[in-house]
C-alpha cells in the first residue's frame, strides 16, 4: 500500500479493540476473466482518508472526513472469476472489466481497460451483498456527485492530490454502504427511463432516430424502461430481425418480417410490438439466407472491445536469426514478464489500441526481415482480456547486405 501523506492519518489513533469491527469491501474489476493485482486494507476512523493499493492495482478509496461513523477496516482486493460460485450474469456484447453503512458518500476508484468508443459504449456497475444474486448499483458517481463530496470534504492541494487519477481509464463508484462485491461492467450504451401508464418514449443518445414510443394506457404501471442502440453499417433497410433474449443465453436470430408491419418516414422505420426484445433492421438480397447472416454479422458485431498494447521482445542466436515473442497486453506490465529473465530485449511496443476479445490477431511482415514458417502459414493468435496472448516465432534476416530492419 501507498499512504497519501496529506489525504491519510499520519498516525494511528489508539482506541479499544472491542471499539473497532471488520467491514470487509472487495471490488472486482473483469473483462470475462479476472486477474489477481493485489489488495487494499487500511483503517479509517473518522477524520477520514485515502489509500492506494500497490502491486500495479490503481485501486484508490477516498472517505472523506465524517462519513466514517466509527474506526473500521477496509479491506479492497480483485478476484479471480473461477472463486465466486455465481458470477454476475453478463448478456452478449457485455464483459465484466471490474457491509457497513457510512454517515456519507464515499468514493472508489478502479481503473479499467474497456474501450467505450465514445458514446457508443458505457461503463456500469453491478454489486452482490451475497455472491449469488446481483442488481445495478442505483448510486450514480456523476461529476457533480462527486465533486460535492469532495468539496464539503476537502481544500486545495488535498482536492488536487485527490484529481490526480480523474481519467477516462478510471471507474469512480460512489456509495454510502460497502456490498460484499462490486463488478464493472462495459456494454452497450443504454438509456434507462421511468414510463407509466400515462406514456412516454425513450431515446437513444448514440443513434439518436432510435425511439421507443408507449402511447397512454400500454403499461399498467411505472416501470423502469431500458433501450440500447448499436450502429451497424447497413445502407438499407428490407428484412425485419427480433430476438428474444431470455436472461445472457445465446440470442436466436428469427426473421419476422412478414408479421411485422413496417411504416417507412424518410430515413426511418416504425413498427408497434408488444415484447421486450432486440431488434435488427438488415438488407439482405438472399432472403432465405437473412436468418444464419444476421447471426454470424452479430456475432461480429458483439465483440467485447479493450484497450490493450502490443509489445515485442527479441532474442538474437545467430547473425541472421532471432527469437521473437508478440504479446498484446490488457494490464500487464511489460517489465513483468518471463522474457525479462530470459534476456530478451523489447525492440517495439505500440500505444494502447482498441482490441477485440476473441478475436484472432494475424500478424504481417514487411522490410529485410521474415517469419520462419511452413509454406502458406499466417501467424496469428486470439486476443482474451487479462490473459497472456503470447505468441513466440524465429524470423530470419532476407539480405544479410542490408539491415536488418521490418516492421
Amino acid at each position: 500500500m501507498v499512504e497519501e501523506d496529506k489525504l491519510s492519518p499520519q498516525h494511528a489513533t489508539p482506541v479499544e479493540s472491542g471499539l473497532v469491527r471488520n467491514f470487509p469491501l472487495t471490488a472486482l474489476t473483469w473483462a470475462e476473466y479476472l486477474y489477481t493485482l493485489g489488495s487494499l486494507c487500511f483503517m479509517v476512523d473518522a477524520r477520514g482518508g485515502a489509500m492506494r493499493g500497490c502491486r500495479h492495482s490503481g485501486v484508490r478509496v477516498i472517505i472523506p472526513p465524517r462519513k466514517a461513523s466509527m474506526p473500521m477496516r477496509i479491506t479492497c482486493r480483485y478476484l479471480r472469476k473461477e472463486k465466486l460460485i455465481h458470477p454476475p450474469p453478463l448478456m452478449e456484447g457485455r464483459s465484466v472489466c471490474i457491509s457497513s453503512s457510512g454517515n456519507g458518500p464515499v468514493i472508489i476508484e478502479v481503473p479499467h481497460f474497456a474501450s467505450t468508443r465514445g458514446k457508443e459504449r458505457e461503463i456500469t456497475i453491478l454489486r452482490s451483498d451475497t455472491g449469488e444474486s446481483w442488481r445495478e448499483h442505483v448510486l450514480e458517481a456523476s461529476e457533480e456527485a462527486v465533486q460535492e463530496v469532495l468539496n464539503e470534504s476537502f481544500e486545495g492541494e488535498e482536492l488536487s492530490a485527490l484529481e490526480d487519477l480523474n481519467t477516462n481509464r478510471i471507474t469512480r463508484i460512489l456509495t454510502t454502504d460497502f456490498p460484499q462485491y462490486f463488478a464493472i461492467i462495459t456494454r452497450v450504451r443504454q438509456e434507462v427511463h421511468g414510463v407509466g401508464p400515462e406514456g412516454g418514449m425513450v431515446s437513444s443518445t448514440v443513434v439518436p432516430q432510435v425511439q421507443a414510443i408507449f402511447p397512454e394506457g400500454a403499461l399498467t404501471k411505472k416501470i423502469r424502461v431500458g433501450l440500447q442502440a448499436q450502429p451497424i453499417a447497413l445502407n438499407s433497410l428490407q428484412n425485419f430481425l427480433e430476438i428474444v433474449w431470455p436472461g445472457s443465453s445465446k440470442a436466436q436470430w428469427e426473421d419476422v418480417t412478414g408479421s411485422t408491419p413496417l411504416t417507412f418516414v424518410n430515413d426511418c422505420v416504425s413498427f408497434t410490438t408488444t415484447v421486450s426484445a432486440r431488434f435488427w433492421l438488415m438488407d439482405c438480397r438472399q432472403v432465405n439466407e437473412v436468418t444464419r447472416f444476421a447471426t454470424e454479422l452479430y456475432q461480429e458485431a458483439v465483440y467485447v472491445p479493450f484497450m490493450s498494447k502490443f509489445v515485442i521482445f527479441a532474442k538474437r542466436y545467430d547473425p541472421y536469426e532471432a527469437q521473437l515473442r508478440v504479446f498484446c497486453m490488457t494490464d500487464d506490465k511489460e517489465d513483468k514478464t518471463l522474457e525479462c529473465q530470459e534476456h530478451f530485449i523489447e525492440v517495439a511496443k505500440s500505444r494502447d489500441v482498441e482490441v477485440l476479445e476473441g478475436k484472432l490477431q494475424y500478424l504481417e511482415f514487411a522490410g529485410n526481415i521474415a517469419p520462419v514458417t511452413k509454406s502458406g502459414e499466417q501467424l496469428k493468435f486470439p486476443f482474451q482480456a487479462f490473459h497472456e496472448n503470447r505468441l513466440p516465432f524465429a524470423i530470419r534476416v532476407k539480405d544479410p547486405h542490408i539491415e536488418a530492419m521490418g516492421r
